[in-house]
């Protein structure tokens, strides 16, 4: 399917509303189909585009990443067989030098030849490297630090405001009288 007809808007009501058209008692009833059939048109050759590229999970659709569509230095990673595609991680696993895997969504490349014990414990002896950015900042580890007891960045910033907006709160008003 091509790409979808951008709306264009071709009625504008407000202008309408404001000149005082048939006292806006009378909607134009046509002109108002019109618009909300090209809206519908294109919301339907999108919905239809996406269907072709993403899961229902929002993941994007099995088959779909072709080699062709692969950018020229990707496709060279893949040709120099630095690495090799393992699939989910797995304990009890003898994996090599730059082997590839995917652990909670996101993948690691390993570091060092080794068979895989409890990964977090490989992952600190620096066996396995990260290679794709954590998808959120509750999957973000932290090291806790100070006062803060939380293990993640998410959980550290709702620590850090927890602790710190009463403070705030307190110094505006103390200086800006409630303003």
């Amino acid at each position: 399917m091509s790409q979808p007809i951008p709306y264009v808007v071709s009625t504008d009501f407000s202008e309408e509303e404001a000149g005082g058209v048939a006292g806006r008692g009378t909607v134009r009833t046509a002109a108002l189909d019109g618009e909300l059939t090209a809206i519908k048109s294109t919301l339907d050759q999108t919905l239809a585009n996406l269907a072709l590229i993403q899961r229902d999970d929002g993941a994007l659709l099995d088959g779909t990443v072709r080699l062709h569509t692969l950018s020229v230095e990707v496709r060279a990673l893949l040709a120099s067989q630095a690495w090799v595609v393992r699939g989910v991680w797995l304990t009890g696993t003898v994996y090599a030098m730059g082997d590839t895997v995917s652990k909670d969504d996101i993948i690691y490349l390993c570091m060092e030849a080794h068979t895989a014990g409890v990964f977090a414990t490989d992952l600190a002896a620096e066996k396995w490297g990260q290679v794709t950015a954590t998808s959120t900042a509750s999957l973000t580890s932290f090291a806790p630090t100070g006062n803060l007891s939380a293990v993640n960045v998410q959980a550290a910033i709702q620590e850090l405001d927890d602790e710190l907006r009463p403070s705030v709160s307190l110094l505006n008003h103390q200086l800006f009288n409630g303003l």
